[in-house]
């Protein structure tokens, strides 16, 4: 079963989403997402370079598959709270079990960070 990966922004809850499939591949969005704080000084400085339309610098996947927005939205996004998220809308360093609220019975994902101590209680 396919589950496709992008990065997303906490802070301002929005979510880069690549125009390629990054099928299973939480783990390289997850890294990518640890080093948004590095890739946006990156773009600051390419910005800073004014390189005209001519240049420009493409962060490549392992197929050499180019994004070259990813970087200008790391640097509108530096100091935001970066993290990989799912196509079902789950963060990779959240529980994201769906739970039931004992109060109001209304359904919801855990967002706590995964491995949380207690668990989740059993769905009833």
């Amino acid at each position: 079963m396919s589950h496709y990966w992008d990065i997303g922004c906490r802070t301002c809850d929005t979510v880069f989403g690549f125009s390629d499939d990054h099928n299973h591949r939480d783990a390289e969005m997850h890294d990518l997402a640890v080093k948004a704080p590095l890739l946006a000084e990156i773009a600051e400085k390419v910005k800073a370079a004014d390189l005209n339309t001519y240049w420009r610098i493409v962060l490549k996947d392992e197929w050499d598959r180019g994004c070259d927005d990813v970087l200008g939205w790391m640097l509108d996004h530096r100091g935001h709270d970066i993290e990989a998220i799912d196509e079902y809308g789950n963060y990779f360093d959240e529980c994201s079990k769906t739970i039931t609220c004992s109060e109001c019975k209304t359904r919801h994902r855990c967002r706590l960070p995964v491995k949380h101590d207690p668990p989740c209680s059993p769905e009833k």
